[in-house]
């Protein structure tokens, strides 16, 4: 994308002619391999040679960024060489509508007393409620079916079978 210009010829011979000068009004360098920008066609230094160091009002036309709609967040299309704060002026002049629910769902904690949020669900196995991370155990949260099962009179465990037992083999003597 750069290119070097060529450079009058001194008839002399004495060089005196060769070499140009930056194009950057604080620079003015007198530079003998110089570059031309490809998009505005000024010659600069090695050191102002870059879109952003001369400030090049075309590099517009290089940017291949797409910026996010400031009031909606979409992706707004920009096309070659169209500056792309055009492009977002004309998607909120075409009716973007931001989105209707602007605050982020938190799951708050059901503990008793407790109001922290958490970003990711944490529901009891037993319950079903949405606790913290605090809170997650059952006996945490003093889990309303841990309580229900604890109420509940114990059953008899079913009666075992009777291990068979086996007689360790004999030793020879």
């Amino acid at each position: 994308p750069w290119t070097t210009p060529k450079f009058p010829v001194d008839d002399t011979g004495s060089g005196m002619n060769a070499g140009t000068h930056c194009a950057e009004t604080s620079c003015k360098q007198l530079d003998f391999l110089p570059f031309t920008c490809d998009l505005c066609k000024k010659v600069f230094c090695k050191e102002h040679r870059g879109y952003e160091a001369h400030a090049c009002g075309s590099s517009f036309k290089k940017d291949s960024r797409a910026p996010p709609c400031p009031l909606c967040g979409l992706v707004v299309p920009v096309p070659a060489g169209t500056d792309p704060n055009i492009a977002v002026e004309q998607h909120i002049s075409s009716g973007c509508k931001p989105p209707t629910s602007s605050v982020p769902s938190f799951n708050r904690c059901n503990a008793a007393g407790c109001k922290r949020k958490e970003a990711i669900p944490v529901q009891c196995a037993r319950c079903g409620q949405n606790f913290c991370m605090g809170h997650r155990f059952e006996s945490d949260h003093n889990c309303p079916a841990l309580r229900s099962a604890a109420a509940k009179p114990a059953a008899k465990p079913a009666a075992k079978p009777p291990a068979q037992q086996t007689r360790p083999a004999a030793q020879p003597a």
